[in-house]
């Protein structure tokens, strides 16, 4: 019997259940008595889809079904994580944004080698100009609340507890997004207020080098 095993990367992928979410599918795997959906692997044993099926099984001591789905190479192994995680109905636009941004690495090293075998056209004609298209195509999304959303994640500004309260729909992305421009805004200020400062210590510094 092939050895079932986690793959934290892929793990970290699956959007978290709710406690009642959990204890509802663990009610039901266990009512249907080996009927639920399998979970699926990768022919090494590692999940790619069924994290909280494969949790429930064990804490059930009900021995886990496994399909097994092979892939020529792990980004394409990868992508279908990432697609699996996507269809969860629960999701508002900004989890489905998160976790489709998690495969912009995967979509850039497939255009790329796609690329390199097919030629360069212009920028945006090429495999690796529509990425965003491609992602918010996953997430359902336009390619507008992709860039704001990668924004959002990559702003220091932007605590923990908003990104949770995004995941939560507590905050909107325009909400959010809104942060990061007066951030933007604020740091190109500080930006102009030093460049002044620069000029001014320059001028000075010019003026006490002039011979008396």
């Amino acid at each position: 019997n092939r050895r079932i095993r986690i793959n934290p990367e892929y793990a970290s992928m699956v959007p978290k259940q709710s406690p009642e979410e959990y204890e509802s599918l663990k009610q039901s795997i266990k009512e249907e008595n080996g009927l639920y959906v399998p979970i699926i692997v990768n022919q090494n044993g590692v999940i790619l889809d069924g994290h909280h099926r494969y949790k429930a099984c064990q804490e059930l001591a009900i021995e886990p079904k496994a399909l097994v789905k092979e892939f020529n190479n792990e980004l394409d192994e990868q992508l279908f994580v990432i697609d699996c995680n996507l269809v969860r109905r629960q999701l508002n636009s900004f989890q489905r944004t998160e976790l489709a941004l998690k495969s912009k690495p995967i979509l850039e090293a497939i255009a790329k080698r796609n690329e390199s075998i097919g030629g360069k056209g212009g920028r945006n004609l090429t495999p690796l100009g529509r990425v965003n298209d491609r992602i918010g195509q996953r997430a359902g999304v336009s390619r507008d609340t992709v860039i704001k959303v990668e924004k959002i994640l990559g702003n220091k500004r932007i605590s923990d507890e908003v990104k949770e309260d995004l995941r939560l729909g507590k905050v909107s992305i325009n909400e959010a997004y809104k942060m990061v421009e007066q951030d933007q805004e604020g740091l190109s200020l500080f930006q102009k207020c030093q460049m002044a400062a620069d000029e001014l210590n320059k001028s000075a510094a010019n003026t006490d080098n002039q011979p008396g």
